[in-house]
């Protein structure tokens, strides 16, 4: 791998940790995030359902009743600086043909984006991870560092902005 920076290491602040960040996200996979760009992430998740019980009353096999909104989009983290990008190392920059002509390589893909955090935002970014949520990077202007004030998205909130009824979300069976 070829780390698109220098040693993050000795470069970083020792009050941070650096996070490696898998490229799961459309941002990550065309290339187009760069070291330095701010950005943020953006996580979806199902919790799991929950089964309420009544006491002495056996809950049937199989049947639960779901707890809670099915799911929610949230903003975990804000405003981070891409620290480095690692990138697969090309085999040879430039190939070259039997005619001499020079071909271009393609870009190599992005194996990790490395952000430097603080330890609590890396711990955040864990959870999320291990709990199966899907994640979503969006990018700001590179002088944005502007917390915006956002609402997490679940079924309430669109009934409320789009003034539906309840039933109108559920999916249908």
């Amino acid at each position: 791998p070829d780390v698109a920076t220098d040693n993050v290491a000795f470069t970083m602040d020792p009050e941070m940790v650096v996070f490696a960040l898998p490229p799961e996200d459309l941002m990550s996979k065309i290339n187009l995030l760069r070291p330095g760009d701010l950005i943020d992430i953006l996580f979806s998740m199902q919790p799991k359902q929950e089964v309420k019980a009544t006491p002495g009353v056996p809950v049937p096999q199989g049947e639960a009743v779901p707890l809670g909104d099915p799911m929610f989009t949230t903003d975990v983290i804000q405003a981070q600086r891409i620290t480095a990008i690692v990138v697969e190392s090309p085999q040879v920059a430039r190939q070259v043909t039997d005619d001499a002509a020079v071909q271009p390589t393609a870009v190599p893909p992005t194996q990790a984006l490395l952000l430097a955090m603080p330890p609590q935002d890396a711990l955040l970014l864990k959870y999320f991870q291990d709990a199966g949520g899907i994640m979503t990077i969006v990018l700001r202007h590179r002088t944005n560092e502007v917390l915006f004030d956002v609402e997490a998205v679940n079924y309430d909130y669109i009934k409320d902005r789009y003034g539906l009824p309840t039933e109108d979300l559920l999916p249908v069976q």
